[in-house]
């Protein structure tokens, strides 16, 4: 809103008026034209500094109108409410079903990566039994780094199994660490 007393809303008016304006007087000899600041009897300003002033009003009235425009969505959303609310609403529940179907599969596949995984074999080493995969998943887990400042998990793996970056990369997500997570030494 547009206030006198505190200028506000006026910043671009009084951007305007405070921009310097010249007066031209034709010289004594008459074949050219002197231009001077003079406040008081001149009436010109500066094009180029007129229009950055005109852009600068311009631009704050395309966000405003934007935002009008966003603001009419709102109130037509609410012009209907029931119509609007139960369409949103059905929206959120599809995407809400559609996400619990995801999750449903993933955690079907992640039961049947457990069931896949119990399944290896088992190696006795000194007397002591070991599946293979407790013993990858010890290795994963206890992979460092060779950085002092630490390294990424995947890379110190493709170092220890002499891999691939895909290969270290499945082996973290396989036993559930962040392949990007930072390992120290």
């Amino acid at each position: 809103m547009r206030d006198i007393k505190t200028r506000e809303g006026f910043e671009f008016w009084d951007k305007l008026n405070a921009l310097p304006r010249y007066a031209f007087l034709l010289s004594p000899s008459g074949n050219s034209v002197q231009k001077f600041e003079d406040q008081a009897m001149g009436n010109w300003i500066d094009v180029h500094e007129a229009q950055k002033i005109v852009d600068q009003a311009q631009e704050q009235i395309s966000e405003l109108q934007d935002e009008l425009k966003r603001q009419k969505g709102y109130v037509e959303i609410n012009a209907n409410s029931a119509q609007g609310k139960h369409a949103e609403g059905q929206r959120y529940r599809d995407e809400r079903d559609a996400l619990q179907q995801r999750l449903n599969a993933a955690d079907q596949r992640i039961d049947e990566l457990t069931t896949q995984q119990t399944e290896s074999r088992v190696i006795t080493l000194s007397g002591c039994e070991f599946s293979e995969h407790e013993l990858l998943r010890t290795a994963v887990r206890m992979v460092t780094g060779t950085s002092r400042r630490g390294t990424q998990r995947w890379v110190a793996m493709k170092d220890a199994f002499c891999c691939g970056s895909g290969v270290a990369h499945a082996l973290c997500r396989r036993f559930g660490f962040d392949p990007d997570e930072t390992v120290k030494p």
